[in-house]
């Protein structure tokens, strides 16, 4: 089992991340310091909708063409001609329908600004192929370095425009359009230009039998991970988008990070596995129990500290985000888990039986997102968000451990988590009821937790040194 190779790949996937992450929250703060809440929830509208976009244009065959073990050209260019038709389709309908958004949430900058943003869905095409091949060759450290130079100079794009330029929203969508032109001529440069429009129905029926089930997926996700944005928009103010969006942006470091090693270096590797499923299983455990310990950190961090570092990172009109950010992380415990088993699913070809339980968890969703709208109480969306995730994640556990027989050690490190999780809130909460509250002692708890990670045999530590 090549622990090393795993865990230097992660270090550069984990590295890169965490470095764009943090450039990307530092110029995050400048801009909700020169912005308004209003403006930021206007960019999680027109995000939304690219986003969405963004998984068709795709259609899951990228992850196929990184799981095919005999790929032919043929399979290249069919990918590459499926991925930049339909990207094509939707930056003409994004341009079609955005007047219409612009209407229905009474904001008459949308419709431009949806327009600039669906640029990304064209430029991003001619990224794909090039994409495919760094990950099949697993070289997780050149994509970090694309991806990290790409960010930082979206970024800086981002703060020219938004300090010198004042142009609002518009500073604010020019940073992923301009980070998506940098990625793409980068991967160009390193991997080639590829541009070869020839389609091959055979190598399209089995590339997309495996990717449909995975976008629909996506797309499901997709949506209701931001469906509370929209639906706050219509039915609050522009300005709750605006706290939301936020606090959804500190979640997503520890989201993002999962997701993007469950993406590329966690699916490449144990993908190399699945004709060996005692090492697969060992190496997947080992993931899922680092995984657990570390959101479990970042729960009690937010938990803890979640109003002190709103205030310090935004400032006082951005004080209402640490209501959102509770919530959210909360049910990040759970979401980044299922991150990790739906992993499986798509290494064994289940993604029919994830899609249908997607299917399913999404109807339960919808239930949640139909009480809140129904009693119009912001509680209720963000209690229901977090009641989702419990549900989504068990389903998941159970067909996953159907598919690998990995036994009951996830779940009972799970309930030993949330366990330690609870006893340490309930400590921290009555002391700050008693008046007693500082911060050191909150800092103290955290040290506790990390402490109790080894001690209650969760993240083994001992066992990694070994596995080395």
């Amino acid at each position: 089992m090549k622990i090393n190779k795993l865990l230097i790949d992660s270090f550069w996937t984990i590295g890169g991340q965490l470095i764009s992450l943090i450039v990307v929250l530092i110029s995050n703060i400048i801009l909700a310091r020169l912005l308004s809440p209003a403006e930021f929830g206007e960019l999680a509208i027109t995000m939304f909708f690219i986003s969405i976009f963004n998984v068709f244009t795709d259609g899951g065959m990228a992850a196929a063409l990184v799981r095919k073990q005999d790929k032919i050209q043929d399979d290249y260019s069919t990918v590459f001609t499926f991925n930049f038709i339909i990207s094509l389709f939707f930056f003409i309908f994004s341009v079609c329908i955005s007047g219409f958004i612009s209407r229905y949430y009474k904001i008459s900058t949308l419709k431009t600004t949806i327009i600039f943003a669906s640029l990304i869905l064209i430029i991003s095409s001619f990224q794909t192929i090039q994409n495919v091949k760094l990950l099949q060759k697993l070289e997780f450290k050149k994509r970090s370095l694309i991806n990290l130079t790409s960010t930082l100079l979206g970024v800086i794009v981002g703060l020219a425009t938004a300090y010198y330029l004042r142009t609002g929203v518009f500073a604010l969508v020019s940073i992923p359009v301009t980070t998506v032109i940098v990625q793409t001529i980068l991967y160009n440069y390193y991997e080639g230009f590829y541009f070869k429009l020839k389609f091959k129905k055979s190598s399209f029926r089995e590339l997309f039998g495996f990717g449909i089930n995975t976008t629909m997926i996506s797309v499901l996700n997709i949506g209701f991970n931001n469906v509370y944005q929209i639906i706050m928009g219509r039915i609050f103010s522009i300005n709750q988008v605006g706290y939301f969006y936020q606090a959804q942006k500190l979640q997503d470091v520890p989201n993002n990070i999962v997701n993007n090693l469950s993406q590329s270096v966690f699916y490449s590797t144990l993908s190399k596995k699945q004709n060996k499923i005692e090492e697969l299983v060992k190496i997947y455990q080992l993931i899922s129990r680092t995984s657990l310990s570390l959101m479990g950190l970042a729960v009690i961090i937010f938990l803890f500290f979640g109003q002190d570092i709103i205030l310090v990172l935004f400032g006082d009109k951005w004080v209402e985000s640490a209501y959102y950010i509770k919530f959210l992380i909360c049910g990040s415990l759970f979401y980044t888990q299922e991150l990790i088993n739906k992993i499986i699913f798509k290494i064994f070809n289940k993604t029919r039986i994830l899609l249908k339980l997607e299917i399913f968890k999404k109807l339960v969703h919808t239930a949640t997102l139909l009480i809140g709208i129904y009693t119009r109480s912001i509680e209720i969306f963000m209690y229901g968000f977090i009641a989702t995730n419990i549900f989504s994640y068990s389903f998941n556990y159970y067909q996953t451990n159907k598919i690998i027989k990995m036994g009951k050690d996830e779940i009972i490190n799970f309930i030993k988590i949330l366990m330690l999780i609870s006893i340490l809130s309930i400590i921290n909460y009555y002391n700050y009821q008693t008046g007693l509250r500082s911060n050191l002692f909150s800092f103290c708890l955290i040290i506790i937790y990390c402490l109790s990670l080894n001690i209650l045999n969760i993240l083994k530590l001992k066992e990694l040194k070994e596995s080395k």
